[in-house]
């Protein structure tokens, strides 16, 4: 066999001699081609272009900043994570999409830690495992984040329902949940608009993760509240808008029916189910669509 031979190219070749192991390659390779065709021009990639230039331009000016150019490596740690998110989302391995969320979740507590108490950033950069352990446990950082009054962690209705969900699915336990699995996505979805799981949680912690890293770099450099951004957002905010109103689709699709049988007191039929799935996205739904000149721009349909 030419060892020059492009991947798609040795699949085949597998398949006659390692059936078990291509299966799921063979599977993986046509997902992710199925799907980009599908998404080379849409907004989710644009949206996803967007945030690796800012996440780029972030890397910079954190190095150049000196109260918090030792954590310049976790901007890029960021990015590492998107770009296993994106592979795997592409490749239909959502639950690896989620638990490179997860990194990216802890990331963001603790760059808000940092602008909380800038003096910590030099004591993570030299903690060992023990004051690791006591102090900078995700649920340590959270809990310091409340005590110093950053929302959401000081609400008091705020539990970290995602955080709990995101390491439930990484950990082994005897719930199995409908979303985020282990291993290849079914062929038939598992609930509707399972595809874009792993692109309604890039966007989702990519909003959170682009507030942290600017707060953080806003104290750092003492800039005014009404500096200049460090690179444009308008189609990464697009691609937000667009995931989370499938997002709250799908989650209107799973929680509906219990929901429902609650309000309603009998079994929802599909026509119930359907208007209440379209009465959240209506009152929860951001505006989407690409801006214009200037800076007001209409909603647009999807």
């Amino acid at each position: 066999m030419a060892t020059n031979s492009g991947y798609s190219e040795l699949l085949p070749n597998l398949q006659g001699s390692r059936p078990l192991l291509a299966q799921a390659l063979i599977l993986a390779e046509r997902r992710r081609s199925e799907r980009l065709a599908k998404l080379f021009e849409g907004a989710r990639l644009r949206g996803l272009e967007q945030l690796f230039t800012y996440l780029r331009a972030a890397e910079k000016a954190y190095a150049e900043t000196p109260t918090i150019s030792g954590v310049a490596f976790l901007i890029e740690r960021i990015r590492a994570d998107y770009q296993t998110a994106l592979e795997a989302t592409l490749s239909g391995y959502q639950g690896v999409a989620a638990d490179a969320m997860r990194d990216v979740m802890e990331i963001e507590y603790l760059l808000l830690d940092f602008a909380a108490d800038p003096g910590s950033v030099d004591e993570w950069l030299n903690a060992d495992d023990r004051l690791m352990r006591s102090r900078y446990r995700p649920v340590k950082v959270r809990e310091r984040l409340r005590d110093h009054g950053v929302g959401p962690f000081a609400n008091d209705d705020f539990e970290p329902i995602d955080y709990k969900a995101h390491s439930e699915s990484l950990h082994v336990n005897p719930r199995r949940s409908p979303v985020a699995a282990r291993g290849p996505e079914p062929l038939s979805d598992p609930v509707p608009f399972y595809g874009d799981f792993g692109f309604i949680e890039m966007f989702e912690h990519g909003r959170r993760i682009l507030m942290a890293i600017e707060i953080l770099r806003v104290v750092a450099m003492g800039l005014p509240d009404d500096y200049d951004p460090l690179t444009p957002r308008d189609e990464f905010d697009d691609a937000h808008a667009r995931t989370h109103q499938m997002q709250l689709m799908m989650v209107g699709f799973i929680q509906g029916p219990a929901v429902l049988r609650e309000r309603l007191g009998r079994e929802p039929t599909s026509a119930d189910l359907l208007r209440y799935v379209a009465g959240e996205v209506a009152t929860e739904s951001e505006p989407f669509g690409t801006p214009g000149e200037g800076s007001n721009w209409e909603a647009t349909p999807p």
